[in-house]
Protein backbone atom coordinates (compact mmCIF):
# COMPACT_ATOMS: atom_id res chain seq x y z
CA UNK A 1 0.00 0.00 0.00
CA UNK A 2 0.80 3.63 -0.91
CA UNK A 3 2.10 5.86 2.31
CA UNK A 4 0.07 8.22 2.16
CA UNK A 5 0.31 9.90 5.83
CA UNK A 6 2.54 12.57 4.41
CA UNK A 7 -0.47 13.51 1.98
CA UNK A 8 -2.71 14.03 5.62
CA UNK A 9 -1.90 17.59 6.02
CA UNK A 10 -2.15 18.75 2.67
CA UNK A 11 -5.25 17.43 2.08
CA UNK A 12 -6.83 19.48 5.01
CA UNK A 13 -5.49 22.63 3.47
CA UNK A 14 -7.55 22.26 0.60
CA UNK A 15 -10.92 23.97 -0.40
CA UNK A 16 -13.48 21.23 -0.28
CA UNK A 17 -15.34 22.10 -3.90
CA UNK A 18 -13.04 21.85 -6.65
CA UNK A 19 -9.81 20.37 -5.71
CA UNK A 20 -7.96 23.14 -6.22
CA UNK A 21 -4.52 22.91 -4.51
CA UNK A 22 -4.13 26.95 -4.71
CA UNK A 23 -7.23 27.57 -2.29
CA UNK A 24 -6.74 27.85 1.18
CA UNK A 25 -9.87 27.84 3.71
CA UNK A 26 -9.42 29.47 6.60
CA UNK A 27 -11.08 29.79 9.52
CA UNK A 28 -11.16 33.22 10.55
CA UNK A 29 -13.86 35.58 10.49
CA UNK A 30 -12.24 39.06 9.62
CA UNK A 31 -15.17 40.65 11.91
CA UNK A 32 -14.39 39.36 15.09
CA UNK A 33 -10.41 39.80 14.25
CA UNK A 34 -10.52 43.33 13.78
CA UNK A 35 -12.46 43.39 17.36
CA UNK A 36 -9.78 41.34 18.86
CA UNK A 37 -6.87 43.27 17.68
CA UNK A 38 -8.80 46.71 18.58
CA UNK A 39 -9.45 44.93 22.22
CA UNK A 40 -5.77 43.77 22.86
CA UNK A 41 -4.53 47.30 21.62
CA UNK A 42 -6.88 49.08 23.96
CA UNK A 43 -6.51 47.48 26.92
CA UNK A 44 -2.85 47.79 27.50
CA UNK A 45 -3.35 51.21 27.89
CA UNK A 46 -5.39 51.19 30.63
CA UNK A 47 -3.91 48.86 32.04
CA UNK A 48 -0.07 50.54 32.23
CA UNK A 49 -2.04 53.48 33.21
CA UNK A 50 -2.64 51.24 36.62
CA UNK A 51 0.55 49.98 36.84
CA UNK A 52 2.77 53.07 36.61
CA UNK A 53 0.31 55.59 37.92
CA UNK A 54 2.28 55.64 41.24
CA UNK A 55 5.50 56.59 39.19
CA UNK A 56 4.10 59.37 37.31
CA UNK A 57 3.11 63.06 37.05
CA UNK A 58 -0.07 64.37 37.71
CA UNK A 59 -1.83 63.42 34.29
CA UNK A 60 -3.35 66.12 32.70
CA UNK A 61 -7.23 66.07 31.54
CA UNK A 62 -6.64 64.55 27.98
CA UNK A 63 -4.46 61.98 29.37
CA UNK A 64 -7.06 60.90 31.80
CA UNK A 65 -10.13 61.32 28.90
CA UNK A 66 -7.38 59.27 26.99
CA UNK A 67 -7.39 56.23 29.23
CA UNK A 68 -11.00 56.42 30.49
CA UNK A 69 -12.15 56.57 26.83
CA UNK A 70 -9.67 53.71 26.06
CA UNK A 71 -11.48 51.85 28.53
CA UNK A 72 -15.12 52.31 27.30
CA UNK A 73 -13.78 51.43 23.99
CA UNK A 74 -12.52 48.26 25.40
CA UNK A 75 -15.73 47.31 27.49
CA UNK A 76 -17.82 47.71 24.15
CA UNK A 77 -15.18 45.26 22.39
CA UNK A 78 -15.88 42.97 25.41
CA UNK A 79 -19.64 42.95 24.99
CA UNK A 80 -19.48 42.64 21.43
CA UNK A 81 -17.05 39.58 21.71
CA UNK A 82 -18.27 37.73 24.68
CA UNK A 83 -21.70 36.85 23.81
CA UNK A 84 -23.28 37.39 26.88
CA UNK A 85 -22.19 38.05 30.56
CA UNK A 86 -22.73 36.42 33.68
CA UNK A 87 -24.82 39.63 34.75
CA UNK A 88 -28.44 40.43 33.80
CA UNK A 89 -28.76 42.29 30.80
CA UNK A 90 -30.26 45.23 32.42
CA UNK A 91 -27.06 46.20 34.15
CA UNK A 92 -25.53 46.71 30.52
CA UNK A 93 -26.41 49.88 30.17
CA UNK A 94 -25.47 50.91 34.25
CA UNK A 95 -21.88 49.53 33.05
CA UNK A 96 -22.00 51.46 30.41
CA UNK A 97 -22.60 54.53 32.52
CA UNK A 98 -20.67 53.68 34.92
CA UNK A 99 -17.78 54.11 32.30
CA UNK A 100 -19.51 57.52 31.04
CA UNK A 101 -19.61 59.41 33.77
CA UNK A 102 -15.74 59.17 35.12
CA UNK A 103 -15.66 60.61 31.43
CA UNK A 104 -17.81 63.60 32.35
CA UNK A 105 -15.80 64.11 35.47
CA UNK A 106 -12.59 64.39 33.85
CA UNK A 107 -13.66 66.74 30.98
CA UNK A 108 -16.42 69.08 32.82
CA UNK A 109 -15.50 72.80 33.07
CA UNK A 110 -18.61 74.49 34.36
CA UNK A 111 -17.83 76.30 37.73
CA UNK A 112 -21.73 75.13 39.06
CA UNK A 113 -20.45 72.03 39.12
CA UNK A 114 -17.25 71.59 40.09
CA UNK A 115 -17.43 71.02 44.19
CA UNK A 116 -19.98 68.17 42.77
CA UNK A 117 -17.30 67.13 40.07
CA UNK A 118 -14.44 67.16 43.64
CA UNK A 119 -16.64 65.24 45.88
CA UNK A 120 -17.54 62.54 43.34
CA UNK A 121 -13.24 61.84 42.48
CA UNK A 122 -13.04 61.71 46.12
CA UNK A 123 -15.77 58.88 46.56
CA UNK A 124 -14.68 57.52 43.39
CA UNK A 125 -13.28 54.60 45.34
CA UNK A 126 -16.33 53.81 46.73
CA UNK A 127 -17.17 52.82 43.17
CA UNK A 128 -13.79 51.32 42.42
CA UNK A 129 -13.86 48.36 45.04
CA UNK A 130 -16.49 46.89 44.40
CA UNK A 131 -16.32 46.82 40.65
CA UNK A 132 -12.58 45.42 41.49
CA UNK A 133 -14.54 42.79 44.10
CA UNK A 134 -16.50 41.58 41.48
CA UNK A 135 -14.15 41.82 38.54
CA UNK A 136 -11.50 39.44 41.05
CA UNK A 137 -14.33 37.22 41.48
CA UNK A 138 -14.87 36.12 37.69
CA UNK A 139 -11.31 36.09 37.11
CA UNK A 140 -11.09 33.18 40.19
CA UNK A 141 -14.21 31.92 38.78
CA UNK A 142 -12.31 31.45 35.44
CA UNK A 143 -8.61 30.08 36.44
CA UNK A 144 -9.26 28.53 40.06
CA UNK A 145 -12.85 27.50 40.66
CA UNK A 146 -13.33 25.91 37.17
CA UNK A 147 -16.22 27.64 35.88
CA UNK A 148 -18.72 25.92 33.60
CA UNK A 149 -17.91 28.81 30.81
CA UNK A 150 -14.86 29.91 31.52
CA UNK A 151 -14.67 32.17 28.36
CA UNK A 152 -17.65 34.06 29.88
CA UNK A 153 -16.42 34.39 33.19
CA UNK A 154 -13.42 35.94 31.91
CA UNK A 155 -15.17 38.28 29.64
CA UNK A 156 -17.53 39.63 32.48
CA UNK A 157 -14.69 40.03 34.47
CA UNK A 158 -12.33 41.99 31.81
CA UNK A 159 -15.58 44.56 31.63
CA UNK A 160 -15.65 44.83 35.37
CA UNK A 161 -12.40 45.84 35.29
CA UNK A 162 -12.47 48.15 32.96
CA UNK A 163 -14.93 49.78 34.72
CA UNK A 164 -12.92 49.40 37.90
CA UNK A 165 -10.23 51.18 36.39
CA UNK A 166 -12.11 53.72 35.03
CA UNK A 167 -13.08 55.08 38.28
CA UNK A 168 -9.10 54.69 39.25
CA UNK A 169 -8.33 57.39 36.42
CA UNK A 170 -10.74 59.79 38.18
CA UNK A 171 -10.17 58.83 41.68
CA UNK A 172 -8.41 61.64 44.29
CA UNK A 173 -8.94 60.61 47.77
CA UNK A 174 -7.93 63.12 50.29
CA UNK A 175 -6.06 60.71 52.58
CA UNK A 176 -2.62 59.48 51.15
CA UNK A 177 -2.90 56.03 52.91
CA UNK A 178 -6.58 55.39 50.56
CA UNK A 179 -4.70 56.80 47.20
CA UNK A 180 -1.86 54.49 48.36
CA UNK A 181 -4.59 51.46 48.71
CA UNK A 182 -6.27 52.69 45.66
CA UNK A 183 -2.99 52.46 43.31
CA UNK A 184 -2.46 49.02 44.78
CA UNK A 185 -5.45 47.54 44.06
CA UNK A 186 -5.86 49.07 40.38
CA UNK A 187 -2.72 47.79 39.92
CA UNK A 188 -2.65 44.01 40.86
CA UNK A 189 -5.78 44.42 39.27
CA UNK A 190 -4.48 45.72 36.06
CA UNK A 191 -2.35 42.38 35.91
CA UNK A 192 -5.12 40.30 36.12
CA UNK A 193 -7.03 42.38 32.98
CA UNK A 194 -3.99 41.61 30.57
CA UNK A 195 -3.66 38.31 31.71
CA UNK A 196 -7.66 37.87 31.13
CA UNK A 197 -8.18 40.02 28.07
CA UNK A 198 -5.67 37.81 26.62
CA UNK A 199 -7.18 34.46 27.09
CA UNK A 200 -10.76 35.86 26.44
CA UNK A 201 -9.73 37.11 23.08
CA UNK A 202 -8.64 33.16 22.38
CA UNK A 203 -11.76 31.66 23.57
CA UNK A 204 -15.35 31.33 22.52
CA UNK A 205 -18.57 31.69 24.43
CA UNK A 206 -19.68 28.18 25.39
CA UNK A 207 -22.27 26.92 22.36
CA UNK A 208 -25.59 26.05 23.72
CA UNK A 209 -25.98 22.37 24.54
CA UNK A 210 -28.68 20.78 22.17
CA UNK A 211 -30.82 18.29 23.15
CA UNK A 212 -30.66 15.02 21.00
CA UNK A 213 -33.72 12.90 19.71
CA UNK A 214 -33.22 9.68 19.21
CA UNK A 215 -34.73 8.45 15.35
Amino acid sequence: MPDTAGLFVPATLMAQGGGHDHVLTVGVSIGPLVLRIALLAAVPVVAGFALLRGFLAEPDRRALAAVIGFAGGAAVLELLLSGGLNLSQRLVPVLLGLLAVPLYLVLSRDPRFARAVGRARRFAPWVFWPAAAFAGEQFVLAWLAGADDTATALHTGVVLALVALAWFAVAAPRRAASTLGVRLGAALLAAALIAGAGQATVLRPAEPAQASTGA
